[in-house]
Protein backbone atom coordinates (compact mmCIF):
# COMPACT_ATOMS: atom_id res chain seq x y z
CA UNK A 1 0.00 0.00 0.00
CA UNK A 2 2.87 2.34 0.85
CA UNK A 3 4.34 1.64 -2.58
CA UNK A 4 1.16 2.68 -4.38
CA UNK A 5 0.96 5.86 -2.30
CA UNK A 6 4.59 6.87 -2.92
CA UNK A 7 4.85 5.86 -6.56
CA UNK A 8 2.03 7.87 -8.09
CA UNK A 9 3.14 7.49 -11.70
CA UNK A 10 2.62 3.72 -11.62
CA UNK A 11 0.27 2.20 -14.19
CA UNK A 12 -3.17 1.07 -13.01
CA UNK A 13 -1.85 -2.50 -12.63
CA UNK A 14 -0.54 -3.49 -9.21
CA UNK A 15 3.09 -4.54 -9.33
CA UNK A 16 3.35 -7.39 -6.88
CA UNK A 17 6.77 -8.30 -8.27
CA UNK A 18 8.17 -4.86 -7.35
CA UNK A 19 6.95 -5.23 -3.78
CA UNK A 20 8.27 -8.79 -3.78
CA UNK A 21 11.73 -7.57 -4.73
CA UNK A 22 11.65 -4.82 -2.10
CA UNK A 23 10.66 -7.30 0.59
CA UNK A 24 13.35 -9.76 -0.52
CA UNK A 25 16.01 -7.05 -0.30
CA UNK A 26 14.80 -6.17 3.20
CA UNK A 27 14.80 -9.84 4.17
CA UNK A 28 18.38 -10.17 2.91
CA UNK A 29 19.40 -7.16 5.00
CA UNK A 30 17.71 -8.60 8.10
CA UNK A 31 19.51 -11.88 7.48
CA UNK A 32 22.81 -9.99 7.24
CA UNK A 33 22.07 -8.17 10.47
CA UNK A 34 21.12 -11.33 12.35
CA UNK A 35 24.26 -13.18 11.22
CA UNK A 36 26.63 -10.36 12.20
CA UNK A 37 27.84 -9.77 15.73
CA UNK A 38 28.54 -6.50 17.57
CA UNK A 39 32.22 -6.41 16.65
CA UNK A 40 31.43 -6.86 12.96
CA UNK A 41 28.79 -4.11 13.04
CA UNK A 42 31.31 -1.72 14.64
CA UNK A 43 34.04 -2.54 12.11
CA UNK A 44 34.89 0.11 9.48
CA UNK A 45 37.14 -0.03 6.42
CA UNK A 46 37.78 2.15 3.38
CA UNK A 47 36.27 -0.40 0.98
CA UNK A 48 32.85 0.21 2.52
CA UNK A 49 32.96 3.85 1.49
CA UNK A 50 34.11 3.03 -2.05
CA UNK A 51 31.27 0.50 -2.44
CA UNK A 52 28.79 3.06 -1.10
CA UNK A 53 30.00 5.66 -3.62
CA UNK A 54 29.48 3.20 -6.47
CA UNK A 55 25.91 2.46 -5.35
CA UNK A 56 25.15 6.19 -4.97
CA UNK A 57 26.42 6.76 -8.52
CA UNK A 58 24.18 3.97 -9.87
CA UNK A 59 21.21 5.29 -7.90
CA UNK A 60 21.66 8.76 -9.36
CA UNK A 61 21.79 7.25 -12.83
CA UNK A 62 18.60 5.23 -12.22
CA UNK A 63 16.85 8.33 -10.87
CA UNK A 64 17.80 10.25 -14.02
CA UNK A 65 15.99 7.74 -16.24
CA UNK A 66 13.25 6.40 -13.96
CA UNK A 67 11.00 6.99 -10.99
CA UNK A 68 12.46 9.23 -8.27
CA UNK A 69 10.84 7.69 -5.19
CA UNK A 70 11.17 4.07 -6.28
CA UNK A 71 14.84 4.45 -7.21
CA UNK A 72 15.61 6.24 -3.95
CA UNK A 73 14.02 3.37 -2.01
CA UNK A 74 15.87 0.73 -4.02
CA UNK A 75 19.12 2.71 -3.90
CA UNK A 76 18.88 3.06 -0.12
CA UNK A 77 18.31 -0.64 0.35
CA UNK A 78 21.09 -1.56 -2.09
CA UNK A 79 23.40 0.89 -0.32
CA UNK A 80 22.66 -0.78 2.99
CA UNK A 81 23.13 -4.28 1.55
CA UNK A 82 26.42 -3.31 -0.06
CA UNK A 83 27.70 -1.49 3.02
CA UNK A 84 26.95 -4.44 5.31
CA UNK A 85 28.21 -7.12 2.93
CA UNK A 86 31.53 -5.40 2.18
CA UNK A 87 32.04 -4.67 5.89
CA UNK A 88 31.17 -8.25 6.80
CA UNK A 89 33.34 -9.74 4.07
CA UNK A 90 36.44 -7.77 5.06
CA UNK A 91 35.85 -8.37 8.77
CA UNK A 92 35.18 -12.11 8.43
CA UNK A 93 38.20 -12.67 6.16
CA UNK A 94 40.35 -11.40 9.04
CA UNK A 95 38.78 -13.92 11.43
CA UNK A 96 40.34 -17.38 11.41
CA UNK A 97 38.03 -20.33 10.89
CA UNK A 98 34.97 -18.26 10.00
CA UNK A 99 32.65 -19.27 7.15
CA UNK A 100 30.52 -16.12 7.29
CA UNK A 101 32.65 -14.43 4.62
CA UNK A 102 31.06 -16.75 2.03
CA UNK A 103 27.62 -15.38 2.80
CA UNK A 104 28.82 -11.78 2.53
CA UNK A 105 30.57 -12.58 -0.76
CA UNK A 106 27.34 -14.11 -2.10
CA UNK A 107 25.47 -10.90 -1.20
CA UNK A 108 28.15 -8.78 -2.92
CA UNK A 109 27.79 -10.92 -6.06
CA UNK A 110 23.99 -10.62 -5.83
CA UNK A 111 24.10 -6.81 -5.59
CA UNK A 112 26.63 -6.57 -8.44
CA UNK A 113 24.51 -8.78 -10.69
CA UNK A 114 21.36 -6.88 -9.77
CA UNK A 115 22.99 -3.61 -10.85
CA UNK A 116 24.26 -5.23 -14.06
CA UNK A 117 20.72 -6.44 -14.71
CA UNK A 118 19.29 -2.96 -14.29
CA UNK A 119 22.03 -1.38 -16.40
CA UNK A 120 21.48 -3.85 -19.24
CA UNK A 121 17.70 -3.45 -19.17
CA UNK A 122 17.62 0.28 -19.91
CA UNK A 123 19.49 0.73 -23.21
CA UNK A 124 18.76 -2.66 -24.79
CA UNK A 125 15.36 -2.90 -26.45
CA UNK A 126 15.20 -6.31 -28.16
CA UNK A 127 13.72 -9.48 -26.69
CA UNK A 128 16.17 -11.90 -28.26
CA UNK A 129 18.77 -14.18 -26.70
CA UNK A 130 21.44 -11.66 -27.69
CA UNK A 131 20.11 -9.29 -25.04
CA UNK A 132 22.56 -9.31 -22.09
CA UNK A 133 19.59 -8.83 -19.75
CA UNK A 134 18.57 -12.49 -20.17
CA UNK A 135 22.03 -13.83 -19.42
CA UNK A 136 22.54 -11.60 -16.40
CA UNK A 137 19.10 -12.65 -15.14
CA UNK A 138 20.17 -16.29 -15.39
CA UNK A 139 23.35 -15.53 -13.42
CA UNK A 140 21.33 -13.61 -10.84
CA UNK A 141 19.01 -16.56 -10.34
CA UNK A 142 22.01 -18.85 -9.96
CA UNK A 143 23.55 -16.51 -7.37
CA UNK A 144 20.41 -16.82 -5.26
CA UNK A 145 21.00 -20.56 -5.09
CA UNK A 146 24.58 -19.85 -3.96
CA UNK A 147 23.30 -17.76 -1.06
CA UNK A 148 21.46 -20.73 0.47
CA UNK A 149 24.48 -22.93 1.37
CA UNK A 150 26.45 -19.90 2.53
CA UNK A 151 23.62 -18.97 4.91
CA UNK A 152 23.67 -22.47 6.38
CA UNK A 153 27.43 -22.28 6.96
CA UNK A 154 27.16 -18.80 8.50
CA UNK A 155 24.31 -19.79 10.82
CA UNK A 156 26.09 -22.94 11.99
CA UNK A 157 28.89 -20.86 13.54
Amino acid sequence: MLYTILVTDAPPMFYVSEIGWLSSYLFLYLLQYSISDKEERAFRCSRMYVAAAVIVFFTLYYISIGSLIYNIIIGGIMLTLTWCSVRGFVYQKKQSGSNKWQFHLAVIVFVALENCLWLSSYPWVSDTWTNPYFWIDFMLTTSMFLILPSVRKAVEE
